[in-house]
Protein backbone atom coordinates (compact mmCIF):
# COMPACT_ATOMS: atom_id res chain seq x y z
CA UNK A 1 0.00 0.00 0.00
CA UNK A 2 1.48 3.56 -1.04
CA UNK A 3 2.04 6.03 1.80
CA UNK A 4 -0.64 8.52 -0.17
CA UNK A 5 -3.19 5.69 -0.32
CA UNK A 6 -2.40 5.22 3.88
CA UNK A 7 -2.56 8.99 4.16
CA UNK A 8 -6.09 8.77 2.27
CA UNK A 9 -7.19 6.14 4.64
CA UNK A 10 -6.13 7.99 7.61
CA UNK A 11 -8.43 11.11 6.87
CA UNK A 12 -11.40 9.21 5.84
CA UNK A 13 -11.43 7.62 8.99
CA UNK A 14 -10.59 11.40 11.11
CA UNK A 15 -13.41 12.70 9.00
CA UNK A 16 -15.95 9.49 10.39
CA UNK A 17 -14.78 10.53 13.85
CA UNK A 18 -14.78 13.92 13.62
CA UNK A 19 -18.70 13.51 11.70
CA UNK A 20 -19.57 11.93 14.80
CA UNK A 21 -18.23 14.00 17.47
CA UNK A 22 -20.36 16.25 15.70
CA UNK A 23 -22.98 14.33 15.94
CA UNK A 24 -22.69 14.30 19.92
CA UNK A 25 -22.26 18.10 20.19
CA UNK A 26 -22.97 20.23 17.49
CA UNK A 27 -21.67 23.03 18.70
CA UNK A 28 -18.41 22.32 19.28
CA UNK A 29 -16.50 24.67 16.77
CA UNK A 30 -13.12 23.16 16.92
CA UNK A 31 -14.25 19.64 15.83
CA UNK A 32 -15.72 21.35 12.90
CA UNK A 33 -12.31 23.45 12.50
CA UNK A 34 -10.46 20.44 12.33
CA UNK A 35 -12.93 18.24 10.13
CA UNK A 36 -12.20 21.40 7.18
CA UNK A 37 -8.56 20.89 7.88
CA UNK A 38 -8.62 17.32 7.02
CA UNK A 39 -11.42 18.01 3.75
CA UNK A 40 -8.25 20.65 2.78
CA UNK A 41 -5.82 18.43 2.88
CA UNK A 42 -7.88 15.97 0.62
CA UNK A 43 -8.28 19.17 -1.74
CA UNK A 44 -11.99 19.02 -1.25
CA UNK A 45 -11.93 22.24 -0.29
CA UNK A 46 -16.04 23.15 -0.84
CA UNK A 47 -16.23 20.82 2.18
CA UNK A 48 -13.99 22.56 3.77
CA UNK A 49 -15.38 26.16 3.21
CA UNK A 50 -18.45 24.44 4.43
CA UNK A 51 -16.95 23.07 7.80
CA UNK A 52 -14.88 26.51 7.99
CA UNK A 53 -18.05 28.87 7.85
CA UNK A 54 -19.63 26.40 10.87
CA UNK A 55 -16.60 27.06 12.99
CA UNK A 56 -17.30 30.79 12.48
CA UNK A 57 -20.94 30.62 13.02
CA UNK A 58 -20.24 29.10 16.33
CA UNK A 59 -17.42 31.53 16.93
CA UNK A 60 -17.04 34.18 15.32
CA UNK A 61 -13.68 35.27 16.67
CA UNK A 62 -11.69 32.05 15.61
CA UNK A 63 -8.90 33.77 13.82
CA UNK A 64 -7.85 30.41 12.22
CA UNK A 65 -10.92 29.21 10.41
CA UNK A 66 -11.19 32.74 8.54
CA UNK A 67 -7.49 32.36 7.71
CA UNK A 68 -8.24 28.36 6.43
CA UNK A 69 -11.20 29.32 4.43
CA UNK A 70 -9.20 32.09 2.97
CA UNK A 71 -6.76 29.62 2.02
CA UNK A 72 -9.71 27.21 0.78
CA UNK A 73 -11.21 30.22 -1.17
CA UNK A 74 -7.16 30.73 -2.82
CA UNK A 75 -7.26 27.52 -3.99
CA UNK A 76 -10.40 28.05 -6.21
CA UNK A 77 -8.89 31.75 -6.99
CA UNK A 78 -11.44 33.28 -5.50
CA UNK A 79 -9.55 36.59 -4.80
CA UNK A 80 -11.90 38.75 -3.58
CA UNK A 81 -13.23 36.35 -0.78
CA UNK A 82 -9.51 35.53 -0.08
CA UNK A 83 -8.81 39.14 0.90
CA UNK A 84 -11.81 39.61 2.77
CA UNK A 85 -11.09 36.38 4.65
CA UNK A 86 -7.74 37.43 5.38
CA UNK A 87 -8.77 40.77 6.36
CA UNK A 88 -11.07 39.32 8.99
CA UNK A 89 -8.03 37.07 10.41
CA UNK A 90 -5.87 40.12 10.65
CA UNK A 91 -8.92 42.12 12.14
CA UNK A 92 -8.77 39.70 15.20
CA UNK A 93 -5.08 39.28 15.22
CA UNK A 94 -3.02 42.00 14.11
CA UNK A 95 0.13 40.17 14.76
CA UNK A 96 -0.45 37.29 12.32
CA UNK A 97 2.41 38.00 9.96
CA UNK A 98 1.43 34.72 7.62
CA UNK A 99 -1.70 36.49 7.43
CA UNK A 100 -0.07 39.60 5.71
CA UNK A 101 2.03 37.86 3.49
CA UNK A 102 -1.18 35.48 1.80
CA UNK A 103 -2.93 38.63 1.54
CA UNK A 104 -0.23 40.27 -0.36
CA UNK A 105 0.20 37.36 -2.41
CA UNK A 106 -3.16 37.66 -2.87
CA UNK A 107 -2.94 41.72 -3.94
CA UNK A 108 0.10 40.97 -5.96
CA UNK A 109 -2.15 38.58 -8.29
CA UNK A 110 -5.13 41.57 -8.52
CA UNK A 111 -1.71 43.35 -9.71
CA UNK A 112 -2.76 45.74 -6.67
CA UNK A 113 1.46 45.71 -6.36
CA UNK A 114 1.54 48.96 -4.13
CA UNK A 115 -1.13 47.35 -0.94
CA UNK A 116 0.63 44.05 -1.81
CA UNK A 117 3.95 46.08 -0.34
CA UNK A 118 2.36 47.29 2.62
CA UNK A 119 1.55 44.11 3.27
CA UNK A 120 4.41 41.89 3.02
CA UNK A 121 6.19 45.17 4.91
CA UNK A 122 4.14 44.87 7.66
CA UNK A 123 4.77 41.37 8.20
CA UNK A 124 8.51 42.77 8.19
CA UNK A 125 7.91 44.63 10.88
CA UNK A 126 6.09 42.08 12.93
CA UNK A 127 8.20 39.58 11.95
CA UNK A 128 11.98 40.82 10.73
CA UNK A 129 12.94 37.09 10.65
CA UNK A 130 10.56 36.52 8.35
CA UNK A 131 12.52 35.39 5.40
CA UNK A 132 9.41 34.63 2.79
CA UNK A 133 8.15 38.32 3.23
CA UNK A 134 11.47 39.26 1.93
CA UNK A 135 10.97 37.29 -1.08
CA UNK A 136 7.74 38.08 -1.90
CA UNK A 137 8.54 41.97 -1.24
CA UNK A 138 11.40 41.03 -3.79
CA UNK A 139 9.28 39.52 -6.39
CA UNK A 140 6.34 42.50 -6.15
CA UNK A 141 9.51 44.63 -6.86
CA UNK A 142 10.67 42.87 -9.62
CA UNK A 143 7.72 43.45 -11.44
CA UNK A 144 7.54 46.94 -11.06
CA UNK A 145 11.37 46.55 -11.90
CA UNK A 146 12.55 48.52 -9.20
CA UNK A 147 15.23 46.03 -9.43
CA UNK A 148 17.43 47.74 -6.63
CA UNK A 149 15.03 47.26 -3.80
CA UNK A 150 13.90 43.60 -5.19
CA UNK A 151 17.62 42.39 -5.00
CA UNK A 152 18.51 44.36 -1.95
CA UNK A 153 15.44 41.96 -0.28
CA UNK A 154 16.70 38.74 -2.21
CA UNK A 155 19.83 38.90 -0.70
CA UNK A 156 18.04 39.58 2.70
CA UNK A 157 16.25 36.65 2.53
CA UNK A 158 18.85 34.42 1.71
CA UNK A 159 20.86 36.07 4.78
CA UNK A 160 17.91 35.09 7.11
CA UNK A 161 17.93 31.55 5.33
CA UNK A 162 20.62 30.57 3.31
CA UNK A 163 19.76 27.43 2.27
CA UNK A 164 15.96 28.68 1.08
CA UNK A 165 16.55 28.23 -2.81
CA UNK A 166 14.03 30.74 -4.49
CA UNK A 167 15.53 33.68 -3.47
CA UNK A 168 18.68 33.16 -5.20
CA UNK A 169 16.64 32.04 -8.34
CA UNK A 170 14.66 35.14 -8.39
CA UNK A 171 17.86 37.31 -7.77
CA UNK A 172 19.67 35.26 -10.28
CA UNK A 173 16.95 36.24 -12.98
CA UNK A 174 17.36 40.33 -11.87
CA UNK A 175 21.25 40.04 -12.36
CA UNK A 176 20.69 38.26 -15.69
CA UNK A 177 17.98 41.35 -16.55
CA UNK A 178 20.18 43.51 -15.74
CA UNK A 179 23.26 41.99 -17.93
CA UNK A 180 24.82 41.55 -14.85
CA UNK A 181 25.78 38.02 -15.82
CA UNK A 182 28.59 36.92 -13.72
CA UNK A 183 26.49 37.66 -10.51
CA UNK A 184 23.31 35.49 -12.05
CA UNK A 185 25.59 32.57 -12.78
CA UNK A 186 27.01 32.69 -9.75
CA UNK A 187 23.18 32.62 -7.72
CA UNK A 188 22.18 29.89 -10.24
CA UNK A 189 25.07 27.88 -9.24
CA UNK A 190 24.61 27.99 -5.33
CA UNK A 191 20.69 27.68 -6.04
CA UNK A 192 21.62 24.28 -7.95
CA UNK A 193 23.95 23.30 -5.23
CA UNK A 194 20.25 23.46 -2.92
CA UNK A 195 18.09 22.06 -4.99
CA UNK A 196 18.82 21.05 -8.55
CA UNK A 197 15.83 21.37 -11.42
CA UNK A 198 15.23 21.70 -15.19
CA UNK A 199 14.39 25.65 -14.68
CA UNK A 200 17.48 26.50 -13.13
CA UNK A 201 19.55 24.36 -15.47
CA UNK A 202 17.84 26.23 -18.23
CA UNK A 203 17.81 29.66 -16.65
CA UNK A 204 21.42 29.50 -16.03
CA UNK A 205 22.38 28.47 -19.82
CA UNK A 206 20.44 31.20 -21.00
CA UNK A 207 22.35 33.13 -18.91
CA UNK A 208 25.55 31.57 -20.51
CA UNK A 209 24.53 32.14 -24.02
CA UNK A 210 24.00 35.42 -23.09
CA UNK A 211 27.99 35.46 -21.76
CA UNK A 212 28.80 33.70 -25.39
CA UNK A 213 29.59 30.51 -23.20
CA UNK A 214 28.29 28.40 -25.21
CA UNK A 215 30.52 25.17 -24.11
CA UNK A 216 28.88 26.06 -20.97
CA UNK A 217 25.32 26.89 -21.96
CA UNK A 218 24.85 23.79 -24.19
CA UNK A 219 25.70 21.32 -20.77
CA UNK A 220 23.39 23.49 -18.80
CA UNK A 221 20.45 23.46 -21.18
CA UNK A 222 21.02 19.87 -21.77
CA UNK A 223 20.12 18.88 -18.08
CA UNK A 224 17.21 21.00 -17.88
CA UNK A 225 15.56 19.69 -20.58
CA UNK A 226 16.38 16.11 -19.48
CA UNK A 227 14.92 16.77 -15.98
CA UNK A 228 11.92 18.88 -17.65
CA UNK A 229 9.69 15.46 -17.00
CA UNK A 230 6.61 17.56 -17.41
CA UNK A 231 7.66 19.63 -20.33
CA UNK A 232 7.20 22.90 -17.86
CA UNK A 233 10.01 24.64 -19.37
CA UNK A 234 9.08 23.74 -22.71
CA UNK A 235 11.19 26.56 -23.93
CA UNK A 236 14.30 25.80 -22.67
CA UNK A 237 14.69 23.30 -26.18
CA UNK A 238 14.55 25.89 -28.54
CA UNK A 239 17.23 27.35 -26.37
CA UNK A 240 19.24 24.04 -26.83
CA UNK A 241 18.99 24.12 -30.04
CA UNK A 242 19.78 27.84 -30.28
CA UNK A 243 22.95 27.03 -28.20
CA UNK A 244 24.05 24.32 -30.63
CA UNK A 245 23.87 27.21 -33.34
CA UNK A 246 25.90 29.89 -30.99
CA UNK A 247 23.01 31.99 -31.36
CA UNK A 248 21.66 33.87 -28.07
CA UNK A 249 18.32 33.09 -26.66
CA UNK A 250 16.91 36.77 -25.28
Amino acid sequence: MGRLTRLSKKNDLAIADFTKAIDIDPKNSVVYLNRGQTYAAQQKNDLAIADYTKTIDIDPKDPTAYFNRGQAYAAQQKNDLVIADYTKTIDINPKDSTAYIDRGITYAAQNKYDFAIADFTKSIDINPKESVAYLDRGITYTTQQKYDLAIADFTKSIELNPNYVNPYIWRGNVFADTKKFTQAISDYQKALSISPNSYIYCVQGVTYTKMNEFKLAIPSLEQGVKLDITSENDWCKSALENARLGIQTP
